[in-house]
């Protein structure tokens, strides 16, 4: 009874004031919990209806309104709640010339920013719905004391919004913000936001904006679509070494979307004329290492085989860096007799053995060649994969570890591909593509466990080729060598070749007469061709040993082998383009 008592004396001490005029209604509530003022513009003759509740959980405040024949009605209103931590979260909303909204919002544990540091965390939420009104925004941020910023919004021009929720929370862990909806029409902005201010033990709404100017974003995802949005899901959050952020939506209508992340190339779509599209966009930065992912990827065209019950062969070259220039043999053995495929590789890419692209005046011209070289292998018939990051073993490490390797390491080789250099001596002439990434990852020696899994998901990866791992999450397509073209010691010293008679063709055999869709071999074309380097470090070039002609002789042989046997029941692929073929819709 205690309890309920002083509850009925807070609604009490609210004092509810109603000031009609041509052109607003002011709306003032006081109580122990905080004080607030709300101006809604509506006219004498207009619908204005609402409640205030105050209670152990907060302040929670609703108001409708509801113009009458041509009229419109508008509002504008904003609240925060901080403690004296530097915990702060703000809502706001800004709605013009509508013919009727409805608008609730929640503060815990009430309004202001003087309440005592133990209240942590602070809460902020709204929900809102609008009918044709000529502009419509609505916002959540959250910041907390030691300058982590987030914040969502939804702007709609000569449109409506409707089922649209908020949520800001900070504590002295960390922020998110949030924000949803059910749907939207006319030209509709969605923007996530994340930033580094100053550290403060206190915060105004002055004063956060006023940082978040002097601040950029550090990640951000910016969307513009004119037509309709429905479903959207979009949130940022930031604690320790780990900022992320996720907007999806369904389009109908154009729109363009930039999605940014410091130390990672900005990935904009688009589409100026009308499609429809479950637009699923990402961000984020994890131990100073920033992700972009590319959504609604289109892959490079393949050829198309004869046969309906096509079997995939793909060869899976590991450990390519700058030896691989003397791998371009493989590229031009001859397709089949029908002519219906031609010969196609992954080339799994070791980042850390990459030229830095970005410093391309301090390179030497072979490494300027191997640039070019990468930039202009045909994405038809050769895809480059990621393999690790400095060929180390990523099986047992942490999830964290893991995730940052694997960013770093496709941050080098899009600086590769992405980046115009100079043509070297040699070379034809730089064909640099801003836009590409990894889709494949493939994991040194082989070795993979979930957390490599689920650090390739959070990075876009499509697939993963190495050891089947158990568990892992799948969604995750996962490409396990079929056969090992060498043979190696536990210890990772080459042995030689598996014996082509006696074990590759009869595996070769066994997969023609089996369900298995595809028959991925390993290499490695280091074994293949040797250089650059002599054994005192000196240039020498790329250069085959009258064993390694032998070798990629029999290669050769192995490869004219299976066109013949498969003919037109097979057909050689990438990892990316056999992934694509799998998931194809129809």
């Amino acid at each position: 009874m205690k309890e309920k008592a002083r509850l009925i004396a807070c609604i009490m001490l609210a004092v509810i004031f109603l000031a009609p005029c041509a052109y607003s209604v002011t709306l003032s509530v006081s109580s122990d919990k905080g004080s607030y003022t709300t101006k809604l513009g509506a006219g004498v003759n207009d619908v204005v209806k609402g409640f205030t509740t105050i209670d152990k959980w907060g302040l929670t405040h609703s108001v409708s309104s509801t113009a009458k024949g041509t009229g419109t009605v508008s509002l504008t209103d904003s609240h925060s709640v901080g403690n004296k931590a530097g915990s702060y979260v703000e809502v706001g909303v800004n709605i013009q010339r509508a013919k009727g909204y409805s608008y609730t919002y929640s503060l815990y544990p009430g309004e202001g920013t003087s309440f005592a540091a133990n209240t942590d965390p602070v809460l902020a939420g709204e929900a809102l719905d609008v009918n044709s009104a000529k502009s419509i925004k609505a916002y959540a941020k959250a910041c907390n004391g030691a300058g982590y910023d987030v914040g969502v919004s939804t702007s709609v021009t000569n449109g409506n919004l409707l089922g649209y929720h908020n949520l800001a929370e900070a504590s002295a862990s960390g922020v998110c913000a949030f924000q949803s909806f059910d749907g939207a029409t006319g030209t509709i902005k969605l923007d996530s936001t994340a930033r580094q201010v100053p550290a403060a033990v206190s915060r105004t709404k002055s004063s956060l904006n006023n940082a978040e100017l002097a601040n950029s974003p550090i990640a951000s995802i910016s969307t513009t679509a004119k037509g309709t949005v429905t479903g959207l899901i979009e949130g940022a959050a930031m604690k320790q070494d780990n900022t992320q952020l996720e907007q999806d939506a369904h389009i109908v209508g154009t729109y363009s979307s930039t999605s940014t992340a410091s130390g990672a190339t900005p990935v904009t779509l688009a589409s100026t004329s009308s499609t429809t599209v479950d637009l699923v966009r990402r961000a984020g930065i994890v131990s100073g290492v920033g992700s972009v992912d590319l959504a609604n990827y289109v892959p490079p065209a393949t050829t198309t085989p004869t046969a309906s019950n096509v079997k995939k062969v793909i060869i899976r070259a590991d450990d390519t860096w700058w030896s691989s220039a003397g791998f371009d043999w493989m590229k031009s053995i001859a397709t089949s007799q029908t002519g219906s495929t031609k010969l196609a590789a992954t080339f799994a890419v070791v980042p850390i053995t990459v030229p830095d692209a970005t410093q391309a005046s301090n390179l030497a011209n072979w490494e300027l060649y191997y640039i070019n070289w990468l930039q202009n292998l045909d994405p038809n018939y050769v895809e480059i994969a990621q393999h690790g990051y400095q060929h180390t073993s990523f099986k047992g490490e942490t999830y964290t570890q893991q995730l940052g390797d694997m960013q770093t390491g496709m941050d080098i080789l899009k600086a590769a591909i992405g980046t115009s250099v100079p043509t070297a001596q040699g070379a034809t002439a730089s064909s640099a593509n801003p836009n590409w990434r990894p889709y494949t990852f493939v994991p040194p020696y082989d070795e993979a466990d979930v957390n490599t899994v689920l650090a390739a998901k959070t990075l876009g990866f499509h697939s993963i080729s190495g050891e089947a791992v158990t568990g892992a999450d799948a969604s995750i397509e996962q490409f396990v060598p079929s056969y090992y073209w060498e043979d190696w010691t536990d210890d990772g010293l080459f042995l030689g070749y598996n014996d082509v008679d006696a074990e590759f063709k009869p595996a070769f055999n066994a997969f023609l007469s089996s369900n298995n869709n595809y028959f991925l071999i390993e290499i490695h074309p280091n074994t293949f061709y040797s250089g650059p380097y002599d054994e005192d470090g000196n240039w020498v070039g790329f250069y085959q040993t009258e064993q390694q002609q032998k070798d990629s002789a029999a290669f050769e042989a192995a490869i004219q082998w299976m066109i013949s046997t498969g003919g037109d029941q097979i057909q050689f692929t990438t990892i990316e383009q056999a992934y694509q073929a799998d998931h194809a819709t129809t």
